[in-house]
């Protein structure tokens, strides 16, 4: 504990416990889905090492965000927890770690819906939903860079002042995450439904049931964030969810690629990878054709 003289002290206030605890247990579920995405990573490495060089890039990259992301939120939680143990002042100022976090989360966010709205343009090569979304997501890494940025000059006196865009940002961050989710529901049953092939029908099940996981996951927590910040503006509970939200991002682009997976033997994974995850929209029947190859290959049809 830093030695303060006590006529500098300042008076402990009534809700400290709202104030750090929110940020000790957002650190400690933070570094919990950081093991996740750890072993998603791993996993992603050792199973597809010849995807495309794009998508192992951005595979990278929302990791190398995320591992930054826990490394600020480390340095804070040692400097409120530890080198600033009893300190209150250690809580008052707005640091730069403090604001780049959001503009590091938002990115991770924009990251992965654009790989979504890249994969719908794929599968069914519409572009309205996947411009809309890759907009909407651009406008809230936007408003979570301004948000940043601003308050640094702001200061936590006049904070408050950001609560519009913070809101901006969360809520259409949320509709994104939500969009996307119905989106890609509504792709899979599709293919699944067209098929003449059951062992097609349960593939596309089981892409249901992880879109619906894993997105529902992710709405969930960007919309509890959103209701936090909204009824508890005065203390720090909503940095629960927000330490969580760009590993569960990041968690469900990879589980998507893992997923790849459950379709194929490892001969047919080699082969058939590339054709799975071009870049060239396909014709009408091109998944479904893939699909149903990968059953033949594996004598599931």
């Amino acid at each position: 504990m830093p030695n303060i003289p006590p006529e500098l002290a300042l008076p402990i206030p009534a809700n400290i416990a709202f104030q750090t605890g929110p940020l000790l247990l957002g650190n400690l579920f933070s570094y919990g889905l950081l093991g996740v995405l750890c072993m998603q990573v791993y996993i992603y490495r050792i199973s597809f090492s010849r995807d495309q060089l794009s998508l192992k890039l951005l595979v990278w990259v929302i990791f190398s965000v995320d591992i930054i992301i826990a490394s600020l939120s480390t340095i804070d939680g040692w400097n409120t927890f530890g080198s600033g143990w009893g300190d209150l002042s250690v809580l008052a100022p707005i640091n730069w770690r403090t604001a780049v976090l959001p503009i590091l989360s938002g990115l991770v966010s924009f990251c992965v819906h654009v790989f979504f709205c890249w994969r719908m343009w794929v599968l069914r090569a519409f572009y309205v939903v996947p411009v809309v979304i890759f907009m909407a997501s651009l406008a809230q890494w936007g408003l979570a860079c301004f948000c940043g940025i601003y308050s640094l000059e702001l200061g936590i006196e006049r904070i408050s002042e950001l609560e519009p865009f913070v809101l901006a940002c969360l809520g259409v961050a949320s509709f994104c995450d939500l969009l996307i989710t119905v989106t890609m529901i509504q792709i899979l049953f599709q293919s699944g439904s067209e098929s003449a092939f059951k062992g097609t029908t349960s593939l596309t099940d089981k892409g249901i049931r992880l879109i619906v996981e894993t997105g529902m996951a992710v709405c969930a927590i960007a919309l509890l964030e959103l209701v936090l910040f909204i009824i508890f503006p005065g203390n720090n509970i909503r940095y629960i969810p927000f330490l969580m939200l760009s590993k569960m991002d990041s968690i469900t682009l990879l589980a998507i690629l893992n997923s790849r997976s459950w379709t194929m033997s490892p001969p047919v994974l080699e082969t058939l990878t590339a054709e799975l995850w071009d870049n060239r929209p396909p014709p009408s029947d091109h998944l479904n054709t893939i699909e149903e190859s990968l059953y033949i290959f594996n004598g599931r049809a």
